[in-house]
């Protein structure tokens, strides 16, 4: 249903705003927050760290993306006339990794999970670098927190618990890397 009124446009063009931003912040910020293949694999549902061992994270993720929560019959090779999975599989990792794909797990029934827990961690480490680089740039923190939990598709009041979880998360992995210059009691 549309309204017509100039309220009423407003209210939809931020939650066409709003979608855009959320599909910015996602999964494809993955690459360029260069997780090593270790926290992919510690966050990642072990289906997908299978996935990935034969095509790479970077499709595996790309894959979870396009088809993520759809359970499908993994073609054998690529057809002339592409049906509806094989096109899917294309779009969302390219043709050269569906062929490997396909190579490995052809005619096998596959469940692509949703990877919502990587997509969350995802999403809150890039929604903290926001935010320390806003107030690193002089914005107040609570300006900050209004901004960004909205573009990130969260509650000011969940942004502030990230927030929190994301600096004691720093504190307890500087507290745990060892200092040279600090000497033990118990030592010889």
């Amino acid at each position: 249903r549309i309204i017509k009124t100039e309220k009423g446009k407003k209210a939809n063009a931020k939650t066409q705003n709003r979608k855009a931003m959320n599909k910015n912040h996602t999964i494809t910020q993955v690459i360029s927050d260069k997780l090593s293949d270790d926290e992919l694999a510690a966050l990642l549902p072990p289906q997908v760290v299978d996935i990935a061992q034969f095509i790479g994270y970077s499709k595996a993720l790309l894959l979870v993306k396009g088809m993520g929560g759809v359970d499908f019959a993994v073609p054998r090779g690529l057809t002339k006339n592409r049906s509806e999975r094989e096109q899917r599989l294309i779009d969302a990792i390219g043709v050269e990794s569906a062929k490997q794909f396909m190579a490995v797990f052809g005619g096998e029934r596959l469940y692509v999970p949703r990877c919502e827990q990587l997509l969350r961690e995802l999403r809150n480490r890039k929604f903290c670098e926001c935010i320390d680089s806003a107030v690193d740039g002089g914005m107040t923190q609570t300006k900050a927190v209004q901004k960004f939990a909205y573009e990130f598709g969260m509650t000011e009041r969940n942004g502030y618990k990230v927030l929190k979880r994301h600096r004691i998360g720093l504190i307890v992995r500087n507290f745990n890397q060892s200092d040279n210059r600090q000497l033990s009691m118990f030592d010889d």
